[in-house]
């Protein structure tokens, strides 16, 4: 077997095509998955950095409201504005298939996220206020509960 520098593999490996999504739907489906895990790593990452254990309890830690903040603003702000953009944007006769396709890909792929998303997104509670409303992950893209 003869080795290749590492200036021939790279060029090789330019030259082979990439499969790349064309079709608006499969654009629109790449996007969802990417938005959907993201939203499940920021609300495992609340979970996880958020706890700890004292004395043999689960307790908060002091990192729970400042961090939990900034990733609630992430899945508000890039994750679920991306699916609702993708909904938006995906011609009128596939938006139907897109959101049946949301629907089974968070079913069958992260079965938890709905009801972690409305743990963890209700945000903290302040004093003289009252509890925040849980939110529902439909609700918050515009997709129909399956």
């Amino acid at each position: 077997m003869k080795t290749k520098s590492a200036g021939e593999l790279l060029d090789v490996a330019s030259r082979i095509p990439t499969p790349v999504a064309t079709e608006p739907l499969a654009k629109a489906e790449t996007e969802v998955r990417r938005a959907v895990e993201e939203i499940s790593t920021h609300l495992r990452e609340i979970e996880e950095f958020g706890h700890t254990v004292k004395d043999g309890k689960v307790v908060r830690t002091d990192i729970t409201d400042a961090y939990a903040r900034g990733a609630r603003n992430n899945i508000e702000e890039i994750y679920l504005k991306n699916i609702r953009t993708q909904i938006n944007n995906v011609p009128k006769e596939n938006r139907a298939a897109l959101k049946e396709y949301i629907q089974n890909y968070v079913k069958n792929t992260y079965p938890e996220l709905p009801a972690d998303f409305a743990e963890y997104m209700k945000g903290p509670q302040l004093p003289g206020h009252p509890p925040p409303k849980p939110q529902s992950f439909w609700q918050r893209i515009g997709v129909p509960e399956s």
